[in-house]
């Protein structure tokens, strides 16, 4: 499983990411229509700024964690 992290444009040129967690695979056309849907909603603003204005880019994000070790762990 991975994350699915969407990344947009504000209105003032930042960006500004939503992350969804524990995605499977998805279609790429799917993703932008969601994220096209989201840009037209207009329903976020922060200090002023309206948020999510134009869809940047989607990726899914893995991670891996490697335990250095764990003292938690009864031997």
């Amino acid at each position: 499983m991975a994350d699915l992290q969407m990344t947009f444009l504000t209105a003032d040129k930042g960006k500004k990411s939503i992350r969804v967690p524990n995605i499977d695979a998805l279609d790429p056309e799917l993703v932008k229509a969601v994220m096209a849907d989201i840009a037209a909603a207009n329903i976020v603003e922060a200090k002023g700024v309206r948020q999510f204005t134009e869809p940047l880019s989607a990726k899914l994000v893995e991670t891996k964690n490697t335990v250095l070790f764990d003292l938690t762990q009864a031997s």
